[in-house]
């Protein structure tokens, strides 16, 4: 397995992100999913963010995360996913670990982020694990528990 750029990925990555905002149940419009889909490229791709894939050996894209720019300073890691069948290898902390990285190679100070306190123990854990912590929230989230986090970068 390799993490790789996902531009060149798009269609891929676009699956797999409705795939994971399908496995939350969740409903989430007020994040004006539909557009941020349609307009990957505008959100996820220089200047704006980046946008990595996971690769298995066989080539199929496996997993996801990405970051958009907020300001000169800040950036938000969005979309972090794997598929629940390859997540045996470590693929989450590999893709975490990328785009911590890059962010803080791209000039960025801080990286925030959102998740969900009852299904995303496992991401919560490993967030923590690259050193962040929690905030106050950073914008309206109508979701029932949600955490707001943050590293310096």
């Amino acid at each position: 397995m390799k993490i790789i750029d996902g531009t060149q990925r798009l269609p891929e990555l676009k699956e797999l992100i409705v795939e994971y905002t399908d496995s939350l149940h969740m409903d989430l419009s007020f994040q004006n999913l539909s557009d941020e889909l349609a307009h990957l490229e505008q959100r996820y791709v220089p200047p704006y963010g980046r946008i990595y894939a996971a690769v298995a050996d066989d080539g199929a894209v496996i997993g996801c995360i990405a970051y958009h720019r907020h300001d000169d300073r800040r950036c938000e890691m969005k979309r972090l996913y794997v598929k629940p069948a390859y997540r045996h290898l470590h693929a989450g902390r590999m893709l975490v670990e990328k785009i911590v990285n890059q962010a803080c190679a791209d000039g960025y100070k801080e990286m925030v982020l959102d998740s969900f306190t009852d299904t995303m123990k496992s991401a919560i854990h490993t967030y923590e694990r690259f050193g962040f912590t929690e905030i106050p929230a950073y914008y309206h989230n109508p979701m029932p528990n949600v955490i707001y986090l943050k590293k310096d970068l």
